[in-house]
């Protein structure tokens, strides 16, 4: 059949997701793909703007993979009109998802995150058939105001199953907020690397102390206080520098930093799968601090799995879950922007200190394993079993 479509019995699994899969995604999918139980298909939302596309390649057929091109950011923007035209667009988006999802006729849709639930949940409200999984892997203050709490509320009534990257999703978000039963209990599934990922990356030996800023770029302040304290921590005589590497909304202030400073090297856009190992390899620690806003509070950024997983230091923001995890593991830093002392105080210390850091055995064993995607495989199967057997039953996560 066309499109990819297989006469297979096979139970087919549609992932819709905004912008490219982010990494963890791609891990899921591969993970439900490697069972051969289920027929994987992918829809995203392709962006038409160029620095804020993140190229990815997966291990399943190609032809099972179906970008969606919408002319228009898809958050908009935090003035009226601008958040108009993300709503635009994102009407746009489902309308032409719908097709896709006629072509498939899937059994189960897997929701990448609040935007692409509306669309999921109008596919499989009028399909009791239909199985739905959310995977809630980022939030933003929007989520937590009129209307959007009440709708979600909704929604969710209608999903089978929950997946987050942590607890905190649960006991920060969720519960306070009233967003899902007080017997719904969500599968903690984390932002966690495959063992082999980082498996054979060793600590750096290069003179000089590398901060890593890798993934996508947004947290303007955040951005600009590392460069700044990077400059001042040099004007000291500390040899730090910052390799920057991915792609978003502020990528060029990215490449107009990395012109103006000779300590900033941007490498540009990157695919996680077969470019995150060497890129670790230039870097001593990984810059993993955002805005000051709730829900980056409780945010889990696959970057601080990446590090454990490699063996580098972390800095992380005060008074946030990463920083916790941070202090309470000796993992790094976590430093208050507020203050930008803080942030200087951590990238001298770190410099003096870069031997401890790029020590091999640093992080235990126990430890590393705990952010290695291994870990969680069995219990995303089960989630997905779950959920398909329960199709016919009334809806509960």
């Amino acid at each position: 059949m066309a499109g990819g479509i297989n006469d297979t019995k096979r139970p087919r699994i549609l992932a819709v997701c905004g912008y490219e899969p982010n990494p963890i995604t791609v891990r899921k999918l591969e993970s439900l793909h490697a069972t051969g139980a289920w027929e994987i298909h992918l829809a995203y939302w392709r962006p038409v703007k160029t620095w804020t596309r993140y190229p990815f390649s997966a291990s399943w057929d190609p032809s099972t993979i179906h970008p969606i091109d919408v002319p228009e950011d898809l958050l908009g923007s935090s003035e009226f009109l601008g958040g108009l035209r993300g709503s635009l667009a994102l009407v746009r988006f489902h309308l032409r998802l719908r097709k896709i999802v006629r072509l498939v006729q899937p059994d189960l849709i897997h929701a990448s995150n609040s935007n692409m639930l509306v669309g999921s949940w109008f596919f499989c409200v009028r399909h009791p058939e239909r199985a739905l999984v959310y995977d809630l892997l980022d939030t933003d203050d929007g989520m937590r105001r009129w209307p959007f709490v009440p709708m979600q509320r909704l929604m969710h009534r209608r999903v089978d199953h929950i997946t987050v990257p942590s607890d905190r999703f649960v006991s920060g978000f969720l519960r306070p907020l009233r967003l899902i039963p007080a017997d719904c209990e969500p599968t903690v599934i984390a932002n966690a690397p495959w063992r082999h990922t980082f498996a054979a990356v060793g600590p750096r030996r290069d003179a000089s102390f590398v901060v890593g800023y890798i993934g996508s770029f947004r947290c303007r302040p955040a951005i600009d206080a590392l460069i700044a304290s990077v400059a001042r921590v040099r004007a000291e005589g500390a040899d730090v520098e910052i390799l920057f590497a991915g792609t978003g909304e502020l990528r060029p202030l990215i490449e107009e930093a990395a012109r103006q400073h000779p300590f900033v090297t941007y490498t540009g856009p990157y695919d996680y799968r077969t470019d995150i190992g060497p890129l670790y390899e230039r870097v001593d620690a990984v810059f993993a601090v955002y805005d000051g806003t709730a829900d980056k509070q409780t945010h889990l950024a696959c970057r601080l799995s990446d590090a454990v997983a490699s063996g580098r230091a972390v800095i992380a923001a005060k008074n946030t879950y990463m920083g916790e995890i941070v202090e309470a593991n000796s993992l790094g830093y976590a430093v208050d922007l507020s203050d930008p002392s803080t942030l200087d105080h951590a990238l001298a210390d770190a410099v003096r200190r870069r031997e401890e850091w790029r020590a091999p055995r640093r992080i235990p064993d126990q430890l590393r394993n705990e952010h290695l995607f291994e870990q969680y495989v069995p219990r995303l199967l089960a989630v997905y079993r779950d959920a398909f057997g329960r199709r016919n039953h009334p809806r509960a996560c």
